[in-house]
């Protein structure tokens, strides 16, 4: 591979042209790296406004974007692309009936959510929990939920709506809060999902067969970041049906048919496209407690898995999966990216605490382009969250990550000009309090430290012999407060405040490096505060 690259660079520099940039992946839709000027900067390149050529490297080749960039001209054979990797959840406690709790609930439906995030793991441990009411919609109201699902066979229709607008005083150039994704427009008011499901859920308690199934769809601007290779992506990661730069992007993040079967306590198997869950976070956004979306989320997991997950039930409190997946946020690419997922969760008897353990390991594309095509290498995560039910008001929840991707970083060795490849590294934790004020209101804190060690999952991952990183530091911290507020079972309201801190910057010790570069307003400062609030209207 590094005899290829050298070859790569020697054409270029004789008037050839061979390119190092970064290839498709859903989550990187605008995950934009301009080294010469922010790290989230779109200015317009050939009608192209997300493909970008940067002074940093020397003039043996160019450097693209980390994301789909959207009309770029075909590769050159044998050109090199930069990694560029995707983006994504798991679970909170269910409640058991006949087992006693050790403090009495409260007696309303609380506006906090729901223990266990992952439906498929909810379900698995008890059908018909407050989980799987998020998932299925709002609760039966003058009984046209149980009416549907007499009349379609025990499949019905579910939905959202949420609109949402986001302040930031700075007013960047760009219009863009990020690195922030989702409420990444500043000053803009968003139409983040429209959102429509088909579903036929399952009673998974091991007494009798069962089949269901689940379909959704997602129009929006969300819908840009939850697209998958060979699905609503061509195999190379280009658009397939959606339009190269637009904003509002349509989806279909599930697909799947579902079985239970009356073995032990409860089995079921998934197949099929359908949501990662791998940490507290969903790309619902009846799910979520804030409008906004932690880093961890966003840039440390997958989104979606495309493939087949069995879970089943050993104990009343535990529950465990196991599923062949074809790896991060694709159904069918041009590399082979493939992985296995598992996990393991607990929940207390007094249905209080709830512990869960997930990992997905496997071969996942790099973003590095060999022959036209992408590559794939071996790429690691796990998660684990823990939630305790502090009172009947509080609830404390912390999710720590770890993430490790083989042939992600791109080392450029000055004397002699080759270049290798050598692993990245990414992981935070994050933490949130929820407290319950009354059954209309509840406040929320989450804290949040993510660290991007070697710039593969927010910049672009290039290390010089010598000189060192193209970019420096790696740390992100939040800080984010807000309200849910729902006066009705079908509207909620979720203002929130949030303060982002970051020491990442730019190297001017490599060629081309900026020193001045910072992660936010535009590439112009280390901070950033956001004031947000969105609408979520359930039907």
């Amino acid at each position: 591979m590094g005899c290829a690259l050298l070859m790569v660079m020697t054409a270029r520099a004789v008037g050839g042209q061979g390119t190092v940039g970064t290839s498709a992946s859903p989550a990187d839709y605008i995950r934009t790296t301009p080294i010469e000027s922010a790290p989230w900067r779109l200015p317009p390149v050939d009608a192209n406004p997300y493909a970008r050529t940067s002074p940093v490297l020397p003039a043996a080749f160019d450097v693209a974007p980390p994301f789909p960039a959207a009309g770029r001209p075909p590769m050159a054979a044998g050109a090199t692309v930069l990694p560029a990797l995707p983006a994504d959840n798991v679970p909170r406690p269910i409640p058991h009936p006949g087992v006693p709790a050790a403090q009495s609930p409260p007696t309303t439906r609380p506006v906090s959510l729901p223990l266990v995030s992952d439906p498929f793991l909810a379900e698995t441990l008890e059908a018909d929990t407050i989980a799987e009411e998020f998932a299925a919609g709002p609760p039966p109201r003058d009984g046209h939920i149980d009416h549907d699902r007499r009349r379609f066979g025990g499949w019905h229709l579910f939905g959202w709506v949420q609109d949402g607008f986001t302040w930031n005083p700075a007013s960047p150039s760009d219009g863009l809060n990020r690195p922030l994704m989702f409420n990444d427009q500043a000053n803009d008011l968003m139409m983040n999902q429209l959102y429509l499901g088909l579903e036929k859920p399952l009673a998974k308690d091991g007494t009798e067969w069962e089949f269901g199934g689940r379909v959704d769809l997602l129009y929006g601007s969300d819908a840009r970041f939850v697209t998958a290779s060979g699905w609503e992506r061509n195999r190379d990661g280009t658009e397939h049906w959606n339009g190269e730069n637009q904003l509002y992007h349509l989806a279909i993040p599930q697909a799947y048919v579902e079985l239970a079967a009356p073995w032990g306590d409860g089995l079921s198997v998934r197949a099929g496209h359908f949501y990662a869950s791998m940490g507290y976070e969903q790309i619902a956004a009846p799910e979520n407690f804030f409008y906004s979306h932690a880093y961890q989320f966003v840039y440390g997991e997958p989104f979606t898995f495309t493939g087949a997950v069995a879970a089943y039930r050993p104990a009343s409190n535990v529950v465990t999966l196991l599923g062949f997946t074809a790896g991060w946020d694709n159904v069918d690419s041009d590399a082979d990216p493939w992985g296995v997922l598992g996990a393991v969760g607990w929940e207390s008897l007094d249905q209080r605490t709830t512990l869960i353990l997930r990992a997905h390991s496997g071969a996942d594309i790099t973003g590095v382009r060999m022959g036209g095509h992408r590559t794939d290498d071996a790429r690691h995560f796990v998660s684990l969250l823990f939630q305790q039910q502090v009172t009947d008001r509080l609830r404390y929840i912390i999710q720590p990550d770890f993430g490790y991707q083989e042939g992600a970083r791109v080392v450029v060795n000055m004397a002699p000009m080759t270049i290798t490849f050598d692993t990245a590294k990414w992981y935070g934790i994050n933490q949130y309090l929820i407290y319950q004020l009354d059954p209309q209101l509840a406040a929320g804190l989450r804290m949040e430290w993510f660290r991007d060690q070697d710039h593969s999952r927010i910049a672009v991952p290039i290390q010089f012999n010598p000189g060192g990183s193209t970019f420096l530091g790696g740390d992100y911290v939040a800080i984010t407060a807000g309200l849910n507020w729902k006066p009705t079972e079908r509207i909620c309201l979720r203002p929130e405040v949030r303060w982002d801190w970051s020491n990442f910057r730019g190297n001017g010790a490599v060629p081309g490096g900026n020193a001045g570069m910072r992660a936010f307003d535009d590439g112009h400062s280390s901070q950033q505060w956001t004031l947000a609030m969105d609408v979520i209207l359930s039907f």
